[in-house]
């Protein structure tokens, strides 16, 4: 600001009002120089209005309970399920679900990516899906993008809506869908 203060001519008084037509509007004046605030107006940054677009889509517990429940032994073949809690990852799980914890899963999310790339559908959680489980699912397909390409197999990337405590408030006694419950952690 200084920089410009000098190199630019001594400001001179400029009078400018609202507008011409309403009577009693009191002029004010301005003491910055035309180019100063042009130089002001271009270095603001803008709000883009167009948004990107989403890298995933949500899939409901009973969707993901039947895709489970038709492909029982399908890990890391036909679908994945990753869960990104952290210690409350020992309260219980999706069968079948790996954890790749949400303290971690940045430093792991090359190797997942190169795990999981030709599986066809690929599922994230956390306890309730709102902050961790989508921001994983988000960082996955942008690392995804950036390793493999256009030579990435169609890959259907989802987050399970309302996590884990959702699913397991349905399915918490039925073993094919959880193991290990622990009701101290979710009740």
């Amino acid at each position: 600001m200084r920089l410009a203060r000098a190199l630019l001519p001594a400001a001179r008084p400029l009078v400018r009002a609202s507008t011409a037509s309403a009577p009693g509007l009191s002029l004010r004046a301005c003491t910055q120089p035309a180019l100063l605030r042009h130089h002001r107006a271009l270095s603001t940054p803008s709000r883009s209005t167009t948004m990107a677009k989403p890298t995933y889509r949500y899939i409901s517990a009973d969707d993901l309970a039947a895709l489970l429940k038709s492909e029982p032994e399908g890990a890391f073949k036909s679908w994945a399920v990753i869960d990104v809690r952290d210690s409350d990852f020992a309260g219980g799980n999706i069968v079948g679900a790996a954890n790749y914890p949400s303290e971690v899963f940045l430093a792991e999310v090359d190797a997942l990516v190169r795990r999981a790339e030709n599986v066809p559908v690929i599922v994230f959680h956390c306890a309730l899906s709102q902050v961790r489980g989508p921001k994983a699912a988000r960082r996955y397909a942008e690392a995804r993008e950036t390793q493999l390409k256009d030579a990435a197999p169609a890959q259907e990337i989802l987050v399970l809506r309302q996590g884990f405590e959702g699913f397991q408030s349905r399915y918490r006694d039925d073993k094919a869908l959880v193991e290990k419950f622990n009701k101290f952690y979710h009740d």
